[in-house]
């Protein structure tokens, strides 16, 4: 039958479209199809609806005003539109016939034919189907899909999946309809119009039918429609008949239309909203249009009422009056006095069906002043009713209707004197707090029901999400109801998206064609309308991915066109379009948008665009915080950042619900197929009956492993195999293949032809058509090559042949060999089925291939196969499932498509059954509208809060308040009435009445203050997770930091405990007692590992803790490697060392994981009472074998019977590093059966994780016997019953939860940390904070303590396990922490004993003290201090009571400089991959262009802007931070970066716009600092922002002037402050002034005291600190001086008269001129105090200028080897560069007024010019290179005996513009400010 079908459509059109495909079976069909031409949904694209009505918004005419205020005053009840007496649904059982494909359908006219079509459908036969629904939605008895499948793809038109239809025509031709598999489904049902509608126009209203469809009344063709989501109306008054008429519809799963609808959802069809009649008498209310104003105090509102009237009949016209009157939502009396009235002139109706289908009536409009009506917000959704009645001229009411409205002004204020803009709501600034939201259902589809949708928008109140954006198409009209009455903001978005329809292949599919015009328009204005009604609708979204290039702002320009008429049509809303954010401001008409919105961009490119003040517009993100999977890392990030910007307005998530269809489960037959080695390789398909009498043939793909056995490594090569090909879909299919590297014969997508080439395609391939009469045939193909030709045969003939060049032997090189797929690139899958493959070492001859024709096989020659399958039963096995029985959540590639996105549909904060994911709790936190912050007060009881609310008091709310200790409430309380009034967006600090003044701390416990805002009635959103009266809204953790009163307690071991060891050779054996408990532990000394672990007789591990450092991987996740998956079994023991005390037993365990090449150790100590103390210290190497890490931690495994688990630490849901903010820490129950399978995921993955956790517990029983795992700090952990490389598997084969093979055991992972999560599946990845690198050590401590002894309550529990958990893990270890000066040392943990600390030279250099800080009292502590006798390294040798003996050295390195990839960084934040140390952010050297060179670094900091790179400089005693900052020297010219520096959070450089080669110097005095701050910002796109900081680096600068400073500034301060005093400068000032002036006055004199004592050990930091906080007490009093004060600056300056020859001449006169000047005052009896202030200012600032001679001999050397090179022998290039910097250094080299800097500077440039010269081959050939190289040699030479005086290039070649590169000293300016606060005094006196 069908082959008859093909046959006649072939005979009645002709192709429009290439290439011919195949559906099953292999039959012929088309990608499109002429017999179609002229249907509206096939070619006429600019035909957009026949007699459609014109959209309008949605109301229903009720029979009188009582029942419209009594039906529409809520959406929340049952009573609405539907009880209307002029509504009739259509809605419940349909006749259904399904067709495939259009063809098929019932009618059976075609083209231009069909528009005359009368429908006479016999349905006697048909199935029933529920309207609405989807037809891929509908399954039979068996739960099998009964017509159709979903589809899911993202970017891709879904019917790639069958066919190709070309679209990227360029304008050429017209894109068409689909044919081969379109499916068409015809519905018919009958209906009988009411009697009481007699007289009236009876329309047809249709919510959504996708994607376009053909309307029959009784027989005749009404019309068509297209526009899948918004309303299609038919007036089908002129079609009725009495009594039982027929309405038949015929739907198109794909239309023209179906161009615009390519949103990345799952592809369905049918009508899957609300059908329903209504009716309306001769005249009527056709359309309102309700607005809104306030004034300019938002207080009083002017209401704008716009109607449209009609009439419907032609003899009909006259005077109509429209009355509005206005009620409020819950009261009945009318709030005007006197209704709103307008008079519209209404013309006679039309008379033809098209004619009325275009009417739109007349318009008219009337304002009415409301005196302060309760505002519309998210958080107060006040509604009115309004009344609207049209009336005849007699007064006669024709019309009712009533519709809600809210009382809101969007509008946009200035916020900075740059002009950057805010969006706001009343006057208050929006917040989007919002999602983005496709409508799914997991059994329905998109036919989501009124209880799904309120569903949904209540959960969204409930977890704070305040927004939705109706991604990508406009919603079921209830949503917008609701969202009225609820609170719920709305980006209401046009049904547009083409994606790849906009750009692949030079298509440009909406936005480059004027022909798609129409359809944008027609879909703008349908969206627009139907909801402008709507208080929670404030923008219009014009669409979403529709546009990937500029186009102009013309008529030509689809979405000029839209936004334009938006503009005209409703200037009150804002709008957006994520694709063309052009934005004038100031000028809406010429702007395409009124807010910027962004995708997917990371938290530091949203801060800089924010932060830019040439960005004007608003800013929210229209897309963000992806949340496939397990994911929504990083959210809080993004919230800080709009709660700091005022322009920065929140976004939509991605996005609400997992999308997925609910899938019968299979029991699927999994084959295999045996290679060469004996080992099998998995089939990706399935083998199937193959050839006649020929056993099985692959029908998918298999990859046969690389070996060097299955290299042909020959002169010949033959590629064979019999085929069936299926399908040709325009993809590559391959047969036989090793990749595009090496050899393949394949079906080449270009064109469908067969394709065959060895050793790469580069050199040529051979290619034939494949014969269409061969499609779903058995063929003999096969591909020789052989002295320099390639031939194809097919059947035995030769098919096409090509000489080529080719060097032999070939195929040498080592790929795996895929039999159906490409090794080398997915979607290169054959359709159809393989057999008889061989890969010959010899080209078989034309005879040879056609007896292996004939035979159906070839026998090869010895030694002449290298691989051969023939899918024989020896050559395979198979293995089969054996799931449960019932479904699982599908995704795309479920339902049997092969061109699908996979699980990219899945990326709810719900899950697909609609219930919340651990993310949405997550959500919940971040986007709560109370703050609490603690500014380090917290732990005294002043907390400050803040009301993020637009229009709601805090006073609404009960705000109450705890401090705990542990999990035991300390103190409790709520905020008084006064404290909680808190106006919408203020904020107070408050003081916790009741707080404890004195907190006992306790070491080892946490101190917690819980804020907490709860409800205190309930709301209208309420539902299963908040909304009800108590319930909490808002809370807030403050962890309390303070030094404990208290140590911690120490594990507890009684004195009757006993240990003892057994040693074997293989085997060592630790057993105890303590009291009757008894406990064994057996070590495996070859693997370092614990093999047994039993108390009292039961097993409580069964597996010890291994490394574990690999997870399965999250959709956000990059590939993490098998070598880290493996990595515990591939542990070496280099040694195992015992140590043995009376108590405990030390067990040090070291080794390498040999396959990551990576240091590991495993410590051990095994108290007498059975606990285990374990730590475990890991170095990850950088390279391939590591590559990213997904966590580093340990797993072991605990039976089955301890199934019951609580835990401290964060909860109850799962959380991670990045997302845990919305966990509480506490203690929680649950068992691994609830923690195992409480994931919901379309696709498994990592889930169950717990962080910030102090202890968990593993129970028989709630509080039974067990064991219990506790922190040093605090840890990640989970308990599962599935091992992470089990659900790797099956994430890696596109599984399902349900096929992750369960563990009989508990598998429990510890963790330092796991990897964040970030976003990755579609934005960026985990922040630089939350990535664990390569590089580093990591070490985690933790305990292992048995259970022994049952409790008789769960409080009795968890008191004991909180008293065990508190105890310190380091109890036996001698020595708590290191403290260099008063410092901890960095990174000290007990476990490691070698350190290194780096400090700076100076002259005079002072060690610092190193102090040992031990556990525990009794604790023996001997320091070794540092001197230069012992090298400057420091010992600290400790033994603690428990014997244990540990020695500690510190090896200090005394450097010049030290570089910031040598640093601990406290802050590391990029916006895209890691900061790196040494390296550019790809992995590459570093380097950036100076001077126009390219100059590569050794040290530095690569990032990619934006970024964040802090480090602690405390303590350090540096002055100087210095850097050459620009773009990495390896990338492109689109970079463009701003460089800042920060210190102590305060900037003090930046250099903005640092594009492609160029960068600038840094030199930052960083004098006193304790934090340096190196940031980048984007300065617009990010592309290519390699943003370096090269040669990065801290130093000490000291000149002659600053040493004598360095006390005179300090004792000249003190000496003024003594005068001060002396003088009575202090009497009658306030005693706090007075105090603070004593303080500082006496810590300057201890600081100048100890300056003079050597063992003082005072740092320039702390006499800094010591001058700053005397100047600022000062600047309180009012001083008193003469003249000597300029006496004491002479007698300094003196000192530097002695040394004129040290200073360049030039800064010496200004000197010697100020000191004359100063000197001549000075003597003048008659000087008055104005001169003696301005000499004395003017001599400091002398010094200050001043500039040491610098040192040139480094430069003359090398200047003296430059004039010795032979430039002839050189590229004219490197020459000019060379001669450029030469004739600099000349210069500076003959100068008398150069700096240090500019010498080193020229070193620099003349070094890297030499260094650059290329040679000129030909005369270098001449001349002999051997005299360049030894020219280049010496120069370096020069270089290296610069570098041993001290006095490398700095790499700066300015000075930067925080200041001057060797000025006499930060003390100067010090002075300088000081003295400049004493003349102040002086004056005033």
């Amino acid at each position: 039958m069908k082959r008859k079908q093909i046959a006649a459509f072939m005979i009645t059109g002709t192709l429009l479209c290439s290439p011919v495909l195949t559906i099953a079976g292999g039959i012929r069909a088309y990608a499109a199809d002429n017999q179609f031409a002229g249907e509206e949904w096939y070619d006429q694209i600019s035909t957009v609806e026949v007699n459609r009505e014109p959209a309008h918004a949605t109301f229903m005419p009720y029979e009188s005003a009582e029942k419209a205020l009594e039906y529409e005053k809520t959406a929340l009840d049952d009573k609405d539109e539907r009880d209307s007496a002029y509504y009739q649904s259509l809605n419940g059982t349909w006749k259904f016939k399904y067709a495939e494909k259009p063809a098929d359908r019932e009618k059976q006219v075609f083209g231009e034919d069909a528009k005359e079509y009368q429908e006479n459908w016999d349905t006697s036969e048909w199935d029933d189907i529920e309207v609405p629904s989807n037809i891929q939605t509908q399954k039979d008895e068996n739960g099998d899909f009964k017509y159709d499948t979903p589809i899911y793809t993202n970017q891709t038109y879904p019917w790639a999946n069958y066919e190709t239809v070309e679209y990227h025509t360029n304008g050429q031709n017209r894109p068409v309809a689909p044919t081969v598999k379109n499916t068409v489904g015809q519905y018919k049902r009958t209906f009988t119009v009411p009697e009481d509608w007699d007289g009236r126009d009876v329309f047809v209203s249709f919510q959504g039918v996708e994607s376009a469809f053909y309307l029959y009344i009784n027989g005749q063709k009404v019309g068509y429609a297209e526009d899948s989501y918004t309303v299609d109306e038919f007036n089908i008054t002129p079609y009725l008949k009495e009594g039982e008429n027929t309405i038949a519809v015929e739907v198109y799963r794909w239309s023209t239309g179906s161009y615009l609808e390519n949103q990345d959802f799952i592809r369905l069809s049918g009508i899957f909203r609300d059908v329903y009649l209504y009716s309306k008498d001769d005249v009527e209310l056709r359309d309102f249009f309700v607005t809104t104003d306030l004034d300019e105090k938002y207080e009083d509102a002017t209401l704008n009422l716009e109607a449209s009237v009609r009439s419907l009949n032609p003899e009909v016209s006259g005077k109509y009056t429209i009355e509005a009157q206005l009620y409020e939502q819950e009261e009945e009396k009318a709030v005007w006095e006197e209704p709103l009235r307008f008079d519209i002139d209404v013309a006679a109706g039309k008379t033809t069906p098209q004619e009325k289908a275009d009417d739109k009536g007349q318009t008219g409009s009337g304002s009415k002043l409301v005196e302060n009506p309760k505002k519309w917000f998210a958080d107060t959704p006040n509604l009115y009713r309004l009344l609207i009645q049209l009336k005849d001229e007699n007064g006669n009411v024709i019309e009712t209707a009533c519709q809600r409205i809210g009382f809101r002004e969007i509008s946009k204020v200035d916020i900075n004197e740059a002009g950057q803009e805010q969006a706001q709501i009343n006057g208050q600034k929006l917040m989007i707090r919002g999602v983005n939201r496709h409508e799914s259902d997991l059994q329905d589809g998109r036919a989501i029901s009124r209880e799904d949708i309120a569903t949904d928008l209540k959960t969204m109140k409930q977890f704070n999400v305040n927004a939705i954006r109706t991604a990508h198409y406009p919603n079921n009209p209830y949503t917008y109801a609701l969202a009225d009455e609820l609170g719920l903001y709305i980006c209401d978005e046009a049904n547009i998206e083409s994606h790849k329809g906009s750009f692949e292949g030079g298509a440009d599919i909406p936005s480059g064609e004027s022909l798609w015009n129409n359809s944008v328009m027609d879909r703008t204005k349908n969206l627009v309308e139907r909801d402008k009604n709507h208080a929670s609708v404030i923008i219009w979204s014009l669409g979403n991915e529709a546009t990937y290039s500029t186009h102009a702002m013309d008529e030509n320009y689809c979405f000029y066109n839209s936004t334009t008429w938006i503009l005209e049509r409703d200037p009150s809303r804002l709008r957006k379009y994520e694709r063309d954010n052009r934005y004038t401001k100031g000028n809406r008409e010429e702007s395409i948008v009124d807010i910027y919105s962004s995708q997917y961009w990371g938290v530091s490119s949203v801060e800089s665009h924010v932060a830019n003040t040439a960005n004007k517009a608003p800013y929210i993100q229209s897309e963000y915080a992806h949340s496939m999977g397990n994911g929504l890392g990083n959210f809080k990030e993004y919230w800080d950042v709009f709660r700091e910007y005022d322009n920065a307005q929140g976004g939509f998530i991605w996005d609400w619900i997992d999308q997925s269809i609910e899938t019968k489960i299979e029991n699927v037959t999994t084959y295999y197929v045996k290679n060469p080695d004996g080992s099998y390789s998995e089939v990706k398909g399935e083998l199937t009956d193959g050839r006649e009498n020929q056993g099985k043939a692959l029908d998918g793909h298999v990859f046969i492993p690389q070996s060097d056995d299955l290299n042909a490594n020959s002169d010949e090569l033959t590629l064979a195999a019999w085929v069936r090909l299926d399908r040709l879909n325009g993809t590559d299919q391959a047969i036989i293949s090793k990749g595009d590297n090496s050899y393949n014969l394949k079906i080449s997508k270009a064109g469908n032809k067969i394709e065959f080439f060895v050793d790469g395609w580069s050199q040529g391939t051979l290619t034939a058509d494949f014969p269409e009469d061969k499609l779903g045939q058995w063929i003999y193909l096969a591909g020789t090559y052989k002295d320099g030709k390639y031939t194809l045969y097919l059947d035995g003939e030769e098919l096409a042949s090509k000489d080529i060049q080719k060097s032999t032997p070939v195929d040498t090189s080592g790929y795996q060999i895929g039999i159906g797929g490409d090794p080398q690139y997915n979607g290169r899958g054959f359709q159809g089925l393989i057999d008889s493959v061989q890969v010959l070492r010899h080209a078989m001859t034309k005879e040879e291939v056609a007896k292996a024709y004939e035979d159906g096989f070839y026998e090869p020659g010895a030694d002449e196969l290298v691989y051969g399958m023939d899918f024989t039963a020896d050559q395979t096995k198979e293995e089969g499932t054996d799931y449960r029985e019932g479904t699982y959540f599908g995704y795309g590639g479920d339902w049997g498509e092969t061109v699908t996105d996979n699980d990219f549909c899945g990326n709810g904060l719900m899950y697909a059954d609609r219930t919340p994911s651990p993310e949405l709790y997550e959500v919940k936190k971040v986007h709560q509208e109370v703050s609490f912050y603690d500014d380090g007060e917290a732990k005294d009881g002043k907390v400050r809060v803040v009301n993020e609310f637009l229009a709601t008091s805090l006073s609404e709310y009960d705000i109450t308040w705890k401090l705990l200790e542990d999990d035991q409430v300390l103190a409790e309380g709520a905020l008084s009435e006064e404290q909680k009034n808190i106006a919408p967006y203020e904020q107070k600090e408050v003081v916790l009445e009741g707080f404890p003044e004195d907190l006992q701390v306790t070491g080892g416990s946490d101190y917690i203050l819980e804020m907490s805002v709860a409800l205190k009635e309930d709301q209208k959103w309420a539902g299963d997770y908040s909304g009800h009266a108590g319930d909490e809204i808002a809370f807030e953790q403050l962890e309390l930091k303070d030094t404990a009163d208290k140590a911690q307690p120490a594990i507890e071991v009684s004195d009757d405990a006993q240990i003892m060891a057994q040693e074997e050779e293989n085997l060592y054996t630790v057993s105890g007692t303590q009291g009757e408990d008894t406990f064994t532990v057996v070590f495996d000394k070859a693997t370092g590992y614990m093999t047994e672990y039993t108390v009292n007789g039961e097993t409580l591990l069964t597996e010890g803790p291994k490394p574990n450092y690999f997870r399965a991987r999250v959709s956000n996740d990059p590939n993490f490697t098998d070598a880290m998956r493996d990595a515990a079994e591939n542990f070496e023991v280099a040694a195992f060392e015992v140590d043995e005390k009376e108590k405990v037993i030390s067990i040090h365990v070291e080794g390498t994981i040999s396959t990551l090449d990576s240091p590991n150790s495993m410590d051990y100590i095994i108290y007498a009472n059975g606990d285990i103390v374990v730590t475990n210290t890991f170095t990850p190497a950088a390279n391939e074998a590591v590559g990213e890490i997904a966590r580093v931690g340990m797993k072991m495994t605990v039976p089955d019977k301890y199934q019951d688990v609580t835990y401290y630490g964060r909860g109850p849901h799962d959380n991670y590093i990045d997302r845990h903010t919305g966990s509480k820490i506490g203690v929680y129950r649950s068992t691994v059966e609830g923690m195992s399978e409480g994931a919901k995921f379309t696709r498994p993955q990592e889930y169950g994780n717990r962080t910030d956790v102090r202890w968990t517990a593993l129970t028989e029983g709630t509080s039974g016997k067990g064991i219990m795992i506790s922190a040093k700090d605090t840890m990640e952990t989970s308990a599962l019953h599935y091992d992470a490389a089990d659900i790797n598997q099956v994430w890696k084969n596109f599984g399902h939860p349900y096929q992750v093979p369960r563990t009989e055991d508990t598998i429990v992972t510890v963790d330092y940390a796991q990897r964040g999560l970030g976003n990755a599946s579609c934005g960026p990845g985990p922040l630089a904070q939350y990535i664990l690198n390569p590089g580093q050590t990591y070490t985690h401590t933790f305990r292992i303590s048995p259970i022994t002894a049952e409790c008789d309550n769960e409080e009795e529990f968890v008191a004991k396990r909180m008293e065990t958990g508190n105890q310190n893990v380091d109890s036996t270890m001698p020595v708590a922490d290191i403290k260099i000066g008063g410092i901890s040392l960095e990174g000290f943990t007990p476990s490691k004993t070698e350190y290194t600390c780096q400090i700076l030279n100076k002259e005079e250099l002072v060690m610092p003290k190193v102090e040992g800080v031990p556990v525990s009292e009794g604790t023996e502590v001997e320091v070794v201090q540092p001197t230069e006798e012992n090298g400057y390294t420091a010992t600290v040798k400790a033994v603690s009571p428990y014997g244990i003996e540990k020695t500690y050295t510190i090896v200090f390195e005394i450097k010049d400089e030290i570089y910031v990839s040598d640093m601990e960084w406290l802050v590391d934040e990029s916006g895209y991959s890691a900061n790196m140390r040494d390296q550019c952010t790809c992995g590459n050297g570093l380097g950036v262009w100076v001077d126009g060179v390219q100059t590569p670094f050794e040290k530095g900091v690569g990032s990619h802007a934006p970024s964040d790179v802090t480090f602690n400089v405390e303590g350090m005693d540096a002055t100087t931070f210095k850097a050459v900052a620009g773009i990495g020297m390896e990338q492109s010219g689109n970079g463009n970066v701003n460089f800042i520096v920060k210190v102590d959070g305060k900037e003090v450089f930046r250099a903005d716009g640092i594009t492609f080669k160029t960068s600038v110097p840094v030199e930052v005095d960083i004098t006193g600092a304790k934090t340096v701050s190196l940031v980048t910002e984007t300065n617009g796109p990010d592309s290519n922002d390699h943003a370096v900081w090269a040669d990065a680096k801290i130093v000490h600068k000291e000149t002659a002037v600053e040493e004598k400073l360095r006390t005179a500034v300090l004792e000249y301060m003190i000496q003024l402050a003594e005068e001060m005093k002396e003088e009575g400068q202090l009497d009658g000032v306030i005693l706090v002034v007075k105090e603070r002036f004593e303080k500082a006055l006496q810590n300057a004199k201890e600081i100048l005291e100890n300056t003079k004592n050597p063992d003082g050990n005072v740092t320039q930091a702390q006499i800094d600190k010591a001058v700053e906080e005397l100047l600022k007490a000062a600047q309180y009093l009012e001083f008193k001086g003469d003249k000597q004060d300029l006496m004491k600056v002479l007698e300094l300056a003196k000192d530097i008269a002695e040394r004129k020859d040290n200073y360049i001449p030039s800064t010496y006169a200004v000197f010697e001129k100020e000191y004359e000047t100063a000197g001549e005052t000075a003597a003048d009896e008659n000087a008055l105090q104005d001169e003696i202030d301005e000499a004395w200012r003017g001599l400091l600032e002398a010094m200050a200028g001043l500039r040491l001679i610098p040192d040139k001999s480094a430069l003359e050397e090398l200047v003296n080897k430059a004039e010795t090179i032979e430039l002839s022998l050189y590229t004219k290039e490197s020459r000019e560069r060379f001669e450029k910097a030469f004739a600099k250094a000349s210069e500076v080299l003959d100068s008398t007024e150069t700096t240090q800097e500019e010498v080193d500077e020229s070193v620099k440039m003349l070094q890297a010019s030499v260094d650059g010269l290329e040679k000129n081959a030909e005369k270098a050939a001449s001349a002999g290179e051997q005299k360049s190289d030894q020219q280049k040699a010496g120069s370096m030479d020069a270089a290296d005996k610069n570098a041993e005086k001290g006095n490398t290039a700095t790499n700066a070649q300015k000075s930067a513009k925080t200041g001057d590169n060797g000025a006499a000293a930060p003390f100067v300016f010090a002075l300088l400010a000081l003295a400049g606060a004493v003349m102040a005094g002086k004056r005033k006196r």
